[in-house]
Parts: structure tokens; sequence; C-alpha cells
């Protein structure tokens, strides 16, 4: 297999709930994951209709792939988008022979209405995506010849309405006319935004076949919270089993003096800023200073919630402030400990302000200032032990092992693991306490006449967070200087890299032990894949720093790399766009760590263990990453905004 494309597929993390007012295509278009390679080719598309029961319009949509490929199990996924927003998806499962190959992909035309598409193609085999590109072909929809949606929508009008004897409104309705060719439930929803702010409103129908009229109701109490003023009708869905989406560009005149609506406390003016060095240049906290507008002096809560730009959660806050009447200045400091711990870099939203006085809620505001792009580390860090293995002694049947906290808290009970070559736990022993600068003496039972090296890990299962975890493996056991260092690889695809200076770097070495037929890097400076198949068919032929690269074993196998550790420190030369690196340690460890002094410059990062793929994202909740830690013996896909210089010394500081 000859990959022509590798996009690392991101889309199952995208399609998480979104609090943002950022289309799923924007985000997709905001990331360049292709690579270039010659072999993979897609040399034509077309689309075409197909009146499959003759009745005189057509009943399916098909667009026609011409492509060349190895034989293999394939499959092709079109996406189709719409004045940049999604619409709809068809996935189709192939089985090619090697060479030219058509694929049609069929759509259901009731789905789509009049205008301009554009499809997004990506092709895979056996999980690893060879193919994709954006925007690949475009083509003009014309639904008068192609039978029509079940529902059809257009607007009637809209009104402000009053239920009381004052001119004040208490809401916004929209009136529209439905046509339905198919009676059932319909879940229907009005879409209205202004520049800031998004508002919908659901209705659950039951319609029947014919023009029914719906109003959509939005209260003036969520339009004034909101603060959406002459708001635009943008969107209307319709769903009964398929999702219908209707484009509107619909102006609607709204003054928020019209509604009769709980009175806005908060200013409008925001300014943020950094608060109190804490020993050098780490700050206590982020604050905001805004305004309110208080009819009735007395004792009130403020809450506020803030997210990254992209509406990941970093932190929430509440404090209790004695206001007096009239408008007065409120100076509102954040943790700048817990955003340090959220790992979330700014620039950061405040996504929920409320104001509250008991339990009444005064006001609210969402989304309402974005800060200056501050960096996590920007603020305090926590005081936290460090672990590390400051000595070992060792016999025949069991190792000595001096533990010291060089942290600034007390550890409480973390464990210490003894790990053969393959890292299966052979021993095991537990610290209750251990104090800023104390040292415990622990001994472990480890036969070494049956292990040929040992590696001691403190902390194994993570349950102690340190100032740094990068300093809490040690191993044991060297012959003669040389380090031997095996992994299991799986049959299929692995993504691996060398973790010591090897003895024998030669790619033909490395195939003969994986019983694969293929070795697969990428040049980032050339923008090329290497590929070696044989000694004379090949565009590299030996592996080492600082070089990841693919094999694909036939079937499950260890094959073992011998040398000595690298002399440190090492650098690597990113350049913009994604690296293939190697990771040339020994040493497991965290990976929001690993990244740290060059966060600004690296956004993600991605490995491929057991055929699939594991992920590091800076953009959102770390909770959310499957990528936790860096691993000796594998390979990793990094994407480097600009060109920067990343210093590794044996570990990642």
């Amino acid at each position: 297999m000859k990959p022509n494309r590798l996009f690392v597929q991101l889309f199952f993390l995208l399609l998480l709930p979104l609090t943002f007012s950022i289309t799923l295509d924007d985000l997709l278009n905001s990331y360049d994951f292709s690579f270039n390679a010659p072999q993979v080719n897609v040399s034509d598309i077309k689309v075409f209709g197909n009146d499959s029961d003759n009745d005189g319009t057509l009943d399916q949509l098909i667009i026609n792939i011409s492509t060349e490929v190895e034989g293999g199990n394939y499959s092709f996924t079109g996406d189709l988008y719409r004045q940049g927003r999604w619409i709809t998806t068809i996935t189709e499962f192939e089985k090619l022979l090697a060479g030219a190959n058509t694929v049609l992909l069929t759509y259901h035309p009731t789905l789509l209405q009049n205008g301009t598409y554009n499809l997004t193609l990506t092709m895979q085999e056996s999980f690893l995506t060879l193919f994709k590109k954006d925007n690949i072909f475009s083509f003009e929809y014309d639904n008068a010849l192609f039978e029509k949606p079940a529902i059809e929508i257009n607007i009637s009008g809209f009104s402000l309405v009053s239920n009381d004897s004052d001119q004040e409104a208490e809401f916004l309705t929209i009136n529209a006319t439905l046509n339905v060719t198919a009676p059932g439930d319909y879940r229907l929803t009005a879409l209205i935004k202004d520049n800031a702010s998004s508002l919908s409103d659901e209705e659950n129908k039951t319609l029947q076949t014919g023009i029914t009229n719906v109003t959509f109701s939005f209260s003036a109490n969520d339009l004034q919270r909101l603060r959406i003023e002459n708001p635009t009708l943008y969107g209307m869905i319709a769903q009964n089993g398929f999702q219908y989406f209707f484009d509107f560009n619909v102006s609607i005149p709204l003054d928020l003096d019209d509604l009769d609506a709980t009175t806005n406390h908060f200013g409008d003016t925001f300014k943020d800023g950094l608060v109190g060095p804490q020993g050098g240049n780490e700050s206590e906290f982020l604050e905001i200073n805004f305004s309110v507008d208080i009819e009735d002096a007395g004792d009130y809560i403020i809450s506020l919630e803030l997210a990254d730009t992209f509406g990941t959660f970093v932190t929430i806050e509440k404090q209790s402030f004695n206001i007096p009447g009239g408008i007065q200045p409120i100076q509102y400091r954040i943790n700048g400990t817990a955003i340090y711990l959220s790992g979330i870099n700014g620039p950061y939203l405040i996504h929920q302000l409320t104001l509250m006085k008991g339990n009444t809620t005064e006001d609210s505001f969402t989304d309402i200032h974005t800060t200056a792009p501050y960096n996590f580390a920007d603020f305090a860090k926590p005081s936290l032990p460090d672990l590390l293995i400051s000595g070992t002694a060792n016999n025949e049947s069991a190792v000595q092992i001096t533990v010291k906290n060089n942290g600034s808290a007390a550890a409480l009970p973390f464990t210490i693991t003894a790990l053969d070559s393959n890292f299966s736990q052979i021993s095991q022993g537990i610290a209750d306490f251990l104090g800023p600068s104390e040292t415990k003496d622990i001994s472990l039972a480890v036969n070494f006449s049956n292990h040929s090296k040992v590696f001691l890990a403190l902390d194994l299962d993570n349950s102690v967070e340190e100032s740094s975890e990068t300093n809490n493996i040690r191993l044991l056991g060297l012959t003669d200087g040389k380090i031997t260092f095996s992994i299991t690889l799986p049959a299929g695809w692995n993504l691996l890299s060398f973790p010591l200076d090897g003895d024998n770097k030669s790619i033909s070495n490395l195939l003969s032990q994986s019983n694969s037929s293929i070795a697969l890097s990428f040049n980032s400076t050339s923008d090329d894949w290497l590929f070696f198949r044989n000694e004379t068919s090949n565009t590299f032929a030996s592996l080492g720093f600082p070089q990841g690269f693919w094999v694909k074993p036939k079937s499950p196998i260890t094959i073992s790399f011998t040398g000595i550790n690298h002399t440190y420190p090492i650098m690597f030369p990113l350049l913009k766009g994604w690296n293939l690196i190697s990771y040339p340690s020994l040493q497991e460890i965290n990976a929001s760590r690993a990244i740290a002094e060059v966060n600004d410059s690296i956004t993600m990062l991605f490995s491929y263990q057991n055929s699939s793929w594991l992920t590091y994202n800076t953009l959102r909740d770390p909770s959310l990453n499957t990528l936790t830690s860096l691993t000796p013996g594998l390979g990793y896909w990094l994407f480097a905004k600009n060109d920067v210089n990343f210093t590794f010394d044996g570990v990642f500081r």
C-alpha cells in the first residue's frame, strides 16, 4: 500500500456539543491536515440523476468518482456542504481491484434545496485515511428536476406581541407556512442571530398533508438577556427521521427598548489584565473590570464562567459583592491557579456572566467578552509534589529504591512499580506519605536473572498530580553499556520510532524483523512521502532521529532495537504544518507537559496504536484527549502553526 494523502481523521472530535457560534465547516477549514504523495489518485468526478421509478422526476442524485488505488477494502465518504454548512453525508464500502475503479455515492434528493453544493471526499483503508480533500468538486443543484422534499417552508411574516396593557412586547413571533407531502410527527426549529449571539425556538407538530401555518415565539427576556437586536432569521430545520435544512436571510427590525423584559444591569464595556506576579512572571489572577447599574443596594452574587473561544470550559467562579445603588465598577478576579490547572490557552471568553440577588437572577450575559491571548502558563502553578528516583541498588533478587520529593507539597499514597521489557508488572510497592524534601527507601522483590532489563516507575497510575511528570521512570539492567528495547506490534499499520541511538538503523533490518514488505516515512521539508520496498526500490534506506515511520506486519510480532541512549540535548527543527517525528527516549511522559515549552506553536499530536488514532488537541478540554503520554518506540504526527525549534534534553521540559 502506498498512501498518497494521509488525513488524520478528526471528524469524531468535532462532533461534540458546541456552545459557540462557529459551524463545523468553519472548524474543519481552519486546519490543514493534508499530505501529498503521488500514488492514490482521483481522476474524475461527475454528477447525474436517476429516475428509478419512471415517474418523470429524478429520485437519486449520484456522484460518480473515478479513482486509481491498490486493491483492497475501502470506504468512500462524501460530505455535501451548501453555503458553508454541512447538509448530508453518504459512505460507501467497496472492495476494489488494483488500478482504475468507479465508485458511486447515491444521495436522497429530497434533502437538498436549490443552490451550489461542495463535495468533501474522504477515502479510507483499514482505519487509515489515505485521501481527503475539502471542496474537491462543486455542482449546481436544480430541484425542479428531482423529487421534492417531504416538506417546504416559507416565511409569511413576523411581529411583536404584547399580552398585557402596556406598549412593550413579551414575544417576537415568526409565522411560517409549511407545505407537507409526507404527513407525520415533525420537530421544527427556527434560528435567529445577530453579530454576537444566536437563539432558536423549537416546535413539535403532527402535520397533515397540505398547507399548515406554524408560529415560532422568542421571549423578550431571552432576546434582552442575549442582547439580540435587529436579528436575522437565517435558517429553519424540519426533522422527521430525515433532517431538512432551509436557508433564509430575513432581517427583522427590533429595538430592545420595545421589549417588556428584565432591566439591563451589566454595562457594555469590559477590560481584562493580569494581576500579581508570584515569584517570577506567574500571575495570581485574571482580572475582569466592568460596571453594574443597581437599583436596590444590597448583597449580590456575580457568577462568571470562563471558556476558550471554542467553548471549552476553563473555570467558573461565584463571588459576593455588597453593591450600593447606581452605576458601580466591579473588579472581578479569577483564580489564576484554576486557569493553569485547566491547561487551556486563551484568548478566553466570558461564556456566562450572571447577577443574582438571593435566589433571583437579575441579569445574565452570554459570550460577552473575549480577553487578550493569555497562555495558561502565564498563571501561578499550585503547590505540587515532585517525585523522583534519586538512587537504586540491586542484587539478584531485589532492588532498593530511594525516592525523593523535590516538590513544594506532600505526596499522598503512590505506587512504585517494577516492569519488564514488555512493560508488564513484575513487582509493586506503596508509599503512604512523602513530605517536601523528604526521602524514603523502598525494597521490591525482583529476580534479575529472569530479566535483562527492568523499568522502575513512580506513580504509574498517575494518581498524584506533580509539578513534573517527566522524571518518574528509571531503567536498570544495562549490559556492556547497550540497551535492547523491544516492542510487540499487532498486524496492520504501526507508527514507530527508534527510542535509542541504534547499532543497526537500516530499514532492511527493520523489515526482516517485522515481516513487512514496505516502510513509509514523511519529509516535512519537501512535503513528500518516503518509501522503502527493497534495496533498489526506495527513497530512504536508514532510520533514526528525528524520523517516525510506518510499517505493516502481516501478523503480530515483536521487534527489537539495540543501542545506547541519545546524546542530549536534541533539537527538533519543526516546520509549519505536519511533522512526522520520533520519540528519542526510554521515558514515558505526559503529553501536555511534553509540548508546554512550545505550546503557542504546537496545537496537535497524534499517535496510531492498535489500529486506532490517539489524539491530543490543545484547543479542547484535556479530559477529551485520548493521547495522554508519549511512549518509547512510537512515532508521532505533530502539527506546528509556524516554524519552531523544539529542544529535547532527555525529558521534555
